[in-house]
């Protein structure tokens, strides 16, 4: 009688414990999310100029975070990477300009799902308007 209420006892608990170990969204991973911003200058309505924008301020929000988590600016070439992160659902975006905006800035959002440890996601450009 004591040997099925032990088993399940047990199983019970190792369920719990894996469980447990399963890590959401976030830093402490080995996977990376890498990507570019590409600008287009564009003013009066003409387009002057298109080039990968540096020092451009890139956020990373975490699963279903409703603020983001982290942010940091791209490199000379325009580039940006996230590293350290579990596998679960990313929300990368950078501000553009908006002229039909009444904030005249607006979020270019890409999402992006990461499936296992030490994958590196490389995301289409993020394409502003400065």
């Amino acid at each position: 009688m004591m040997r099925p209420f032990l088993l399940f006892s047990i199983c019970l608990m190792l369920s719990l414990f894996f469980l447990s170990c399963q890590k959401e969204a976030g830093e402490g991973g080995t996977a990376m999310i890498t990507g570019k911003v590409y600008a287009k200058d564009v003013r009066n309505g003409f387009l002057i100029g298109e080039f990968y924008a540096p020092d451009e301020r890139v956020y990373i929000m975490y699963g279903n975070s409703p603020v983001y988590d982290d942010d940091m600016d791209t490199h000379f070439d325009g580039s940006y990477r996230f590293r350290y992160l579990y596998p679960g659902t990313y929300t990368i975006f950078c501000y553009s300009e908006c002229d039909s905006c009444l904030s005249e800035i607006e979020p270019i959002i890409q999402q992006v799902e990461i499936s296992k440890a030490g994958e590196i996601v490389e995301l289409p450009d993020i394409v502003i308007q400065k």
